[in-house]
C-alpha cells in the first residue's frame, strides 16, 4: 500500500546537479514534476526516474519576466494540496498560483513552497517591497542560505515558515573518487603537471574563464607570492573570454612557469584529481557550487566575504577550517588569505583540513537536504 505524500513540484527547469536530491524527493513523496523546457547550456538530468512528469515550454515577457505555458490548467485540473515551487520573484507562473491560492476556500488552499535564493542584501526599497509581499504569500521558504535567511526575518518573515535548505552534488559519487584517489595514493609530480618545481603548494581554480570569477586577481596573487618568497603554483581549468588576457598577465608578470592553463574539464572524474591534491581552491569572483565541489574532495577554498554579491554555497567556506575569506576585489587582502591556508595547511597538516573539509560539506549534501525538506513539508 502506498503511503506517500502527494507532492507538486513546479520548476524552471531540471539542472542535471540536482539528479541525486530529485530522485531522493521521487522516492519520499508521490510526486508530480512539472518542468520548463530546458534551452540553457546547463545539461538536463535524465527524467526517466520520475513517474509522472511534464515539460512546458517557456514564454518569456518583458523585463526578463517569464512563465510556463499550460502551467495553470493543469494545476486548475489536478487541485494539488502541496506545491514546491520555484521562487523567483520573476516568474510570473508563481504569482499566479499564490494569488490564485488566496482566493480558494481555506479548506481547498494548497499549502505553496517557495524553493528560491530569496535576498541577497542588495534589493532597494522598491523591489524589498516586492519581495515581501511575494515571498509573504508562500506558506513556505525553502532557502538555499542562513544569510538569505536572516534578511527574510529581518524583513518579518516568520522564523517559522523558513527552512534553509542548501544545495548539493553528487554525494554519494564524490565519496567513491575520494576512496579511490586515496587508495591510489596521487600526488604532485611533475609529469602530473608539467611544472618545473613541482614540490611547490598548488592551487587551483575551477570554472569558466570570465569577468565575473576575476581570475586575474589570482594571476597577480601568484606574482606577489614569489616576489615575497612564499612562491606557488597554480591551475587553471576552464575556457571562456579571458583565457588569451590572463595568459598575457602571467607573461607579463614572468610567472609563466608558475601558471597552467588546462582548458575546460566537465568529467569530475578528470577534475577530480586535479582538486584533491591542490592545496586549496581559489575563486577570486563569485564561487557557486565550486565551493561545494572542492570541500567534497578535501580541498579548501578562497574566495570573498561579501554575501551579498555570493552564492549560497560561501557558507561552506569557514575560516580558519574549510578555506579563508578575504575582503571583496582586495588584491593584498587575497594573498594574505592564500598565505593564512598555506600557513594553516603546513601547522595542521593537509590530511586534518581534509577531514574538515569533509566534516562541514556533510550540511551540503543530498541526504541533509532530503531531511531539511521533510522537516519543511511534512
Amino acid at each position: 500500500m502506498n503511503t506517500r505524500s502527494p507532492l507538486t513540484l513546479v520548476l524552471n527547469i531540471p539542472p542535471h546537479y540536482r539528479e541525486p536530491i530529485f530522485k531522493l524527493i521521487e522516492n519520499n513523496w508521490e510526486c508530480r514534476w512539472i518542468f520548463g523546457e530546458n534551452k540553457t547550456d546547463i545539461p538536463s538530468c535524465p527524467l526517466s526516474f520520475m513517474r509522472n512528469v511534464t515539460i512546458l515550454p517557456i514564454s518569456k515577457g518583458k523585463i526578463n519576466t517569464w512563465w510556463l505555458k499550460g502551467l495553470s490548467g493543469i494545476l486548475w485540473k489536478e487541485q494539488p494540496r502541496t506545491i514546491v515551487i520555484t521562487g523567483e520573484i520573476k516568474f510570473l507562473g508563481s504569482w499566479a498560483v499564490m494569488i490564485r491560492n488566496r482566493f480558494r476556500p481555506k479548506s481547498r488552499r494548497a499549502r505553496i513552497f517557495l524553493w528560491s535564493h530569496g535576498w541577497d542584501g542588495t534589493e532597494k526599497k522598491l523591489r524589498r517591497l516586492f519581495y515581501r509581499i511575494y515571498f509573504g504569500m508562500a506558506d513556505g521558504l525553502l532557502l538555499y542560505g542562513e544569510h538569505s535567511q536572516k534578511i527574510a526575518q529581518r524583513e518579518g518573515i516568520g522564523s517559522s515558515k523558513i527552512k534553509v535548505v542548501h544545495n548539493s552534488l553528487d554525494h554519494d559519487r564524490f565519496l567513491s573518487l575520494r576512496q579511490s584517489l586515496s587508495a591510489s595514493l596521487v600526488r604532485m609530480s611533475d609529469s602530473y603537471y608539467g611544472f618545473k618545481n613541482a614540490a611547490l603548494p598548488t592551487l587551483i581554480y575551477i570554472g569558466r574563464l570570465s569577468l565575473i570569477k576575476k581570475i586575474g586577481m589570482l594571476v597577480h596573487a601568484v606574482a606577489a607570492l614569489k616576489a615575497s618568497g612564499n612562491e606557488v603554483n597554480a591551475v587553471i581549468v576552464g575556457d571562456g573570454p579571458d583565457y588569451e588576457t590572463l595568459n598575457k598577465i602571467a607573461e607579463e608578470l614572468n610567472i609563466s612557469d608558475n601558471i597552467k592553463f588546462l582548458g575546460a574539464k566537465y568529467d569530475i572524474a578528470d577534475t577530480a584529481p586535479l582538486i584533491y591534491n591542490a592545496d586549496m581552491c581559489v575563486s577570486p569572483g563569485h564561487i557557486g557550487l565550486t565551493a561545494i565541489h572542492s570541500l567534497e574532495l578535501g580541498t579548501p577554498v578562497i574566495t570573498h566575504s561579501d554575501f551579498s554579491t555570493q552564492a549560497p554555497e560561501v557558507e561552506a567556506v569557514i575560516p580558519g577550517v574549510t578555506g579563508q575569506l578575504f575582503r571583496c576585489n582586495d588584491q593584498q587582502d587575497l594573498v594574505k588569505a592564500i598565505s593564512r591556508q598555506l600557513d594553516l595547511n603546513k601547522s595542521v597538516g593537509r590530511d586534518a583540513v581534509r577531514n574538515e573539509c569533509y566534516n562541514a560539506v556533510e550540511a551540503w549534501t543530498p541526504s541533509w537536504q532530503l531531511n531539511a525538506f521533510k522537516k519543511a513539508i511534512d
